[in-house]
């Protein structure tokens, strides 16, 4: 045990060092190891191997918990980290720290998208709402037949600012070489943007 505690790298077959037998005190003393901390947690769609399903883990009695390893296409009611994040903790409370501003995640749902991420906020005139299918969410347009959870607005989460989601193919955000975000219009012939503004603290006062 002393030469265990002291080393830094332990070599042997890993069946070795696993408790195999679980208890309800196990359990509970497992679970109390967490309150009060800040968890990020793997995640996936369903049917992982190696990571934990959104169905098992997004309702853990846990305030402070973030999702990493995220595949593409999940949308979920806890935060999703993506690579250049910062996160501070601050009085208990979880911020992401953009151009050196504390910002709460306070959004709705988040979404890693294919090729981006996005935030949703509910709004009752939201042009998408958010549907639940064998224990996923997703985001479809509002006049998708079915039911849904929640209407949202939805933002293109880009370092930390937001900004409204395009719906025209001829459009698309670019960050500049100021670090300022352009919002470009193009054709085939010719193309031509505007400056944008993070609509993040908006979003937050208005929460």
């Amino acid at each position: 045990k002393e030469n265990f505690e002291k080393s830094s790298i332990i070599y042997g077959d890993i069946n070795d060092f696993i408790e195999r037998t679980w208890g309800r005190e196990r359990y509970e003393s497992a679970m109390a190891a967490y309150e009060g901390s800040v968890i990020i947690h793997d995640v996936a769609r369903k049917n992982s191997i190696v990571h934990t399903d959104y169905e098992d883990i997004v309702h853990a009695p846990f305030e402070n918990i973030i999702f990493t390893h995220s595949p593409d296409n999940l949308t979920s009611i806890r935060p999703i980290l993506s690579s250049g994040k910062r996160i501070v903790l601050s009085g208990g409370r979880l911020f992401e720290s953009v151009r050196g501003e504390p910002f709460p995640f306070d959004a709705d749902v988040y979404i890693r998208h294919f090729t981006c991420n996005f935030v949703g906020y509910a709004s009752e005139k939201g042009s998408y709402k958010i549907i639940e299918k064998d224990g996923l969410l997703g985001p479809v347009d509002v006049d998708t037949p079915g039911d849904g959870l929640m209407r949202v607005d939805l933002y293109q989460d880009i370092r930390g600012e937001y900004f409204p989601a395009l719906t025209r193919h001829d459009q698309y955000y670019r960050i500049r070489p100021d670090s300022r975000v352009e919002l470009v219009t193009s054709d085939a012939e010719l193309s031509s943007g505007r400056i944008v503004e993070n609509m993040r603290p908006k979003l937050m006062k208005s929460k």
